[in-house]
This record gives C-alpha cells, structure tokens and sequence, in this order.
C-alpha cells in the first residue's frame, strides 16, 4: 500500500508546477514518514509486550499524528 501512495504521490508532484525544492521536500517528508513508521512497527515487534503499548507503538501513532 505504502509503494501505491508513493507512486501516485510522484506522479501528483510531477503535475504540479511547485519547485523543485518543495518537490524533494515533500519526497524526504514521505521517506522519513515510511521509515518513522517502519521502525516503529520494528521495535514493537522486538519489545513482545503483546496487547501493551510499547515505544513502537508511540513511534507509529506519532508518525499517524503528523500526517494528519
């Protein structure tokens, strides 16, 4: 799903007419967003705190709360 979102999201800033920094800005926003959210799920996992909250789970819905 997240592959998808980054394609139609290129594809999106290909057809505006923003900068090209603000174009890699909204790139490396999208990058660090993916990795916040992939390591967050990696540290939940190994902490194997089941049915708790964990710093994982901080680290995905900090991540959730940013893009919103």
């Amino acid at each position: 799903m997240l592959i998808l979102l980054s394609i139609v999201l290129y594809l999106c800033l290909d057809w505006t007419s923003l900068s090209l920094r603000t174009k890699r800005a909204a790139c490396v926003a999208l990058v660090l967003g993916i990795g916040a959210h992939a390591s967050g799920i990696m540290v939940h996992a190994l902490v194997r705190q089941p049915h708790r909250a964990s710093a994982g789970t901080v680290m995905s819905l900090a991540r959730a709360a940013r893009t919103k």
